[in-house]
């Protein structure tokens, strides 16, 4: 269903996937997941009034000098093959996600497919590792 990376307007994202305890209908059902890991190992959870401001992220999570912008898609096709053609994406959200790795900024896109959430982040040495919540989600 996932692979490990991908290509999205050339820049390589590395993905990692995890289980999830629950199976997943709609995206922000897994908003609630997020946060109560993040916020269980002490990271601040802002979920991003998006209304009027084309192409932001889900939600913003913080710990110290830590942040990261979170997209999450779900994906309704059987296999995630390309980002940009295989999930939904609202007007701007694909040039957001384009200047955040432009401007080397902590940009995660998380896929949640049934039982699994894929997390992909930009593949280069400026980005930092996964935030440690993602194995607690």
């Amino acid at each position: 269903m996932f692979s490990a990376e991908y290509s999205l307007f050339g820049t390589l994202l590395t993905g990692t996937t995890v289980p999830v305890k629950s199976c997943m209908v709609h995206e922000d059902d897994y908003y609630t997941h997020i946060k109560k890991a993040a916020e269980r190992l002490d990271w601040n959870y802002y979920r991003l009034e998006t209304r009027g401001k084309d192409g932001m992220a889900d939600m913003l999570v913080t710990r110290r000098e830590e942040y990261w912008f979170i997209e999450v898609k779900r994906l309704k096709k059987a296999k995630l093959r390309t980002i940009e053609d295989d999930l939904q994406w609202q007007y701007g959200q694909l040039a957001f996600l384009k200047r955040c790795f432009r401007n080397k900024t902590r940009y995660m896109l998380v896929v949640v497919k049934e039982r699994f959430a894929l997390y992909l982040k930009e593949n280069s040495d400026e980005v930092p590792d996964y935030p440690d919540f993602i194995e607690c989600v």
